[in-house]
């Protein structure tokens, strides 16, 4: 089985060095965190498939919509309820709420939150686990954690990404990091180091 490049890097107009392919469990990891932040920007919101990434050229060889992101800073609407952030996931297909509820209770996460409860009264682990559930829902190609595993709490997390390879096992994950912050315990596959 061939699997498809969902974004690779090279020199900018060469030949690819290096890519981020369906299925893959990988991580991206970045000397300056200007360049992650940059990245992450373009790979999610750009409307060019061609963009760089820090010294390299970056080719996104699937749209954007097809993305998924967890957060090391969630971006949720404090004042809203859990339930109200999770209806934001929502993507117009009339199965979402009986999705919502199958995905909490195979998952286990947030299973203990009042949906009621106001986003911002979760602690940091609850809210990251909430913008999981949202990008889970989306059923991305490719789930993207950003920066979240170098956090004092971020042990309650690393359960995350094997929870959505177990629920769809031909997506790809993959982690943007500092140089050498990533735990061993994520068991990736392909580390790709971006100058």
């Amino acid at each position: 089985m061939t699997r498809t490049a969902l974004f690779d890097f090279g020199p900018a107009g060469g030949a690819p060095l290096h890519a981020v392919l369906q299925g893959a469990q990988a991580a991206l990891t970045f000397a300056r965190k200007r360049d992650r932040a940059r990245f992450l920007e373009q790979l999610l919101l750009g409307f060019e498939a061609r963009f760089a990434a820090g010294s390299w050229e970056c080719r996104r060889h699937v749209p954007a919509s097809r993305l998924g992101l967890v957060s090391h800073a969630p971006h949720l609407f404090g004042r809203m309820s859990v339930a109200d952030n999770l209806a934001l996931a929502d993507d117009g297909r009339p199965d979402f709420a009986a999705r919502s509820r199958r995905c909490i209770a195979e998952t286990g996460v947030l299973a203990g939150v009042d949906p009621r409860q106001p986003a911002a009264t979760l602690g940091w682990v609850q809210q990251v686990e909430l913008n999981f559930v949202q990008a889970y829902l989306r059923e991305p190609e490719c789930l993207v954690f950003d920066h979240v595993f170098d956090h004092d709490d971020s042990a309650a997390l690393l359960r995350l990404p094997g929870l959505f390879r177990t629920r769809f096992p031909f997506r790809a994950v993959c982690h943007l990091e500092q140089t050498g912050r990533l735990p061993a315990s994520l068991g990736l596959q392909d580390i790709i180091d971006i100058p």
